[in-house]
């Protein structure tokens, strides 16, 4: 499995086939070493890259509900695993 975490085009470059560009080389590249599904994270309120990755054949296949609690600092970890 690979997870793609984030896709973010430039407000300046959008609208030019970057992202499907971006998105198509990260399909080949995953058959090309044998890897069969590709996950993808995205906010559940940017109608935009839903779209986008629908047009991309990616399915809804569930969904994250988060806690957010008031803090000065946020600490993000991101695990990728390939295997």
């Amino acid at each position: 499995m690979a997870l793609l975490d984030a896709l973010y085009i430039d407000t300046e470059h959008r609208n030019k086939g970057i992202a499907n560009a971006l998105i198509e080389q990260f399909k080949n590249w995953t058959a090309e070493n044998n890897i069969n599904q590709i996950d993808v994270n995205v906010c559940s309120q940017n109608i935009k890259a839903k779209n986008l990755y629908t047009k991309h054949n990616f399915i809804t296949t569930k969904e994250t509900m988060t806690y957010k609690k008031a803090f000065n600092r946020l600490l993000f970890y991101n695990i990728l695993l390939f295997y």
